[in-house]
This record gives structure tokens, sequence and C-alpha cells, in this order.
């Protein structure tokens, strides 16, 4: 079992991990030694992860309102209450993610705003457990 502060900390950066873009490693195939350099080994290909439309991820920590888009992941009242059974204690972890996408107005919002927050939340409801993994 886990604290209390490191079961909540857990949650956000799941949920950070889960939007922050990772691109794609391609796969490399081992390179035997040769002439005295030594062996490079194979390197598996990993996909990509993440919301690619996002530059920026950011989660307690100072930022500027450069290198957009970005998401700000904001900790929220989370109340814990007496759980059904026994002594325990159960949480409800409440946060909000601000798209910070444009600095000045956008002539659409659906070709310009709404294709980034659309990836967010698909981002997060994609994995619907990621908090409960994170938590384990």
């Amino acid at each position: 079992m886990t604290g209390f502060n490191a079961a909540y900390g857990a949650v956000f950066t799941a949920v950070k991990a889960k939007l922050t873009y990772v691109p794609a490693i391609p796969y490399s195939a081992a390179i035997p030694a040769h002439d005295g350099i030594p062996e490079v080994p194979e390197v598996l290909a990993v996909p990509a992860s993440g919301v690619a439309s996002l530059k920026t991820v950011v989660l307690g920590e100072q930022f500027t309102l450069g290198d957009l888009p970005k998401a700000i992941i904001n900790a929220e009242e989370s109340p814990i209450n007496q759980a059904a059974l026994g002594s325990s204690l159960s949480v409800k972890v409440n946060f909000s993610i601000v798209c910070v996408i444009r600095d000045y107005a956008p002539k659409d919002w659906f070709i310009d705003i709404i294709p980034v927050m659309a990836d967010v939340v698909d981002a997060i409801l994609a994995d619907a457990d990621v908090v409960r993994k994170a938590t384990k």
C-alpha cells in the first residue's frame, strides 16, 4: 500500500504521461562488430504515444505562453469520504485540463481549436483506467 501523497501524485503523473507526445522509434537491426567497432544492438520499434497536436504539457510547474499549443493540468478540490465498508476512505480526484492553443483569436474554432481539444479528450477517454493503474 502506498501513501496518500504518492498515490495522489501518481494520478497526475499518469495523466501527464497520457498527454505528452513521444514520437515513434523505428526498428533498427543489430550491426555486428567489425574493424574494432563494437556491436550496435538491435533497437525494437516503439509506437508513438501521447497527443501529437500538443507541444507542451504542464503539471505543477511555472510556464510561459510560448510553445503553443499546450495543456495545463490543474489539481482541483478532491473530497475525502468514508468508504462504504470498514475503515477505508475514498477520494474522488478532480482535475481540469486547460488547453492554451493560440495567443490570438482563431479564424475558425472548428479548424484551429476544436481538433486539439478533441485530441486531449480522446487521449484521456481512450484509457479510462489510467487513474486506477497509476495507484496500484
